[in-house]
Parts: structure tokens; C-alpha cells; sequence
């Protein structure tokens, strides 16, 4: 693991400022799996900056900028976070993905949302393949239930349906309810719509997302 001298994360620092005004000689700050145990990093602008996986236990981020940084997987442990900006930053794996809020998450991940009925609407996307759930693959169109939905708060691979970020024209675009998200490093839900395209998403009504009682005879 690279454990940069303060030297040497001074000059890092100076390129990525330059790399963010687009001058000569700028370089995106490459900070991944790097050792930054106790790092002095107060007020640093480190929006976009690639810190995956990086050790900052104990590190000085007071007022740090982080907006759009690529945390995933990052320790922090005990890291001083007070003030820093950390929108739009990637947590996925890091202690603080424990402890966004379903709107949190939504918002970092650029989900699109819209409020129906006095509820918030999520708009994002997943795989379409899902070989324990509704058959080898999801069918736009169709709401899918969870047979089993956990609550736990800590556990992230609890049953549940999975889904991610913002829209993605690779993969399925599914709806779900703000309010019924549990998150804990990952976004589950007990029931999402799949979806053909964005319009669809501005159509959904209340009654699309609940599922169809069984007649009975």
C-alpha cells in the first residue's frame, strides 16, 4: 500500500488543483489503496479525486472538498469528516454508507425522483438478469416482489430486491418508493416496477406499484 510522504501529497495535491482548472501539467489526483493514516487533509480540495479503497484512518478531512470523489471501498474509520463537502462522493463500502439516509443515497447516486400522492417516487436502475427472483431474467413492465424483505439496518446482503443508481441505458430501468428503501452499503427494496423507458416513470401512477390482489373464488 503507497503511503505517500508529506512532500510527496503536497505535490499530488498541486496537480489535481491543476487538473481542476484545466491548466497544463494537472493530473487527477490517483490516491487509491494509498496509506493515509492520519494524513493532514484540512481543507483540501479533493473533488473527483480517485480515493477507492485508500486507509484514512484518523485523517484530518475538517472542511475538506470531496464532492464527486470516488470513495468506494475507502476506510474511515475515526477519519474527522466535520465540514467537509461530500456530495455526489461514491461511499459504496465505506463506514458513512451505513449512514445515509434512503434520500441521501438517492441524491449521491442521481436518481431521478418525483413525488406522487404525497410519497417520493425513485427512479434508477439495475441488472435485468435475476435468476432467484421472477425467473433468468425481469420483464419491463411488471412490479416484482420480494418473497422475503428484511428491515435489518446493519446486515447489506439481507433479503431484499437490489437496486442502483440513476438511470442507465445498459441496464433496467426499475421504480421504487423512497420510503421503503433500507440502506446499508447497497439500496434494497421489497417491491420495484420495471420500466421500458423514462416516459413510463412520468406515468406511473399509485395503483402500479401496488400489487394485484388475487381473485378469489
Amino acid at each position: 500500500m503507497l503511503k505517500p510522504t508529506a512532500d510527496e501529497l503536497t505535490a499530488i495535491l498541486a496537480e489535481h488543483a491543476k487538473y481542476l482548472r484545466g491548466e497544463d501539467g494537472g493530473k487527477r489526483a490517483d490516491l487509491q489503496e494509498a496509506d493515509l493514516q492520519g494524513a493532514d487533509l484540512q481543507e483540501a480540495d479533493l473533488q473527483g479525486a480517485d480515493l477507492q479503497g485508500a486507509y484514512l484512518q484518523e485523517a484530518n478531512l475538517q472542511g475538506a472538498d470531496l464532492q464527486g470523489a470516488d470513495l468506494q471501498g475507502a476506510y474511515l474509520q475515526e477519519a474527522d469528516l466535520q465540514g467537509a463537502d461530500l456530495q455526489g462522493a461514491y461511499l459504496q463500502g465505506t463506514i458513512l454508507a451505513q449512514m445515509l439516509t434512503a434520500y441521501d443515497w438517492a441524491t449521491q447516486n442521481q436518481c431521478t425522483m418525483r413525488t406522487l400522492n404525497f410519497r417520493t417516487l425513485c427512479l434508477g436502475s439495475r441488472t435485468q438478469n435475476q435468476p432467484t427472483v421472477g425467473g433468468p431474467d425481469y420483464e419491463p413492465g411488471s412490479l416484482y416482489v420480494a418473497p422475503v424483505f428484511s428491515r435489518c439496518p446493519v446486515t447489506s446482503c439481507h433479503p431484499g430486491l437490489y437496486v442502483e443508481g440513476g438511470p442507465d441505458a445498459e441496464k433496467m430501468l426499475v421504480a421504487w418508493w423512497l420510503d421503503e428503501a433500507i440502506i446499508v452499503q447497497k439500496c434494497r427494496v421489497p417491491r420495484f416496477r420495471t420500466l421500458a423507458t423514462r416516459d413510463e416513470f412520468e406515468a406511473l401512477t399509485t395503483a402500479d406499484m401496488e400489487p394485484v390482489a388475487e381473485e378469489t373464488t
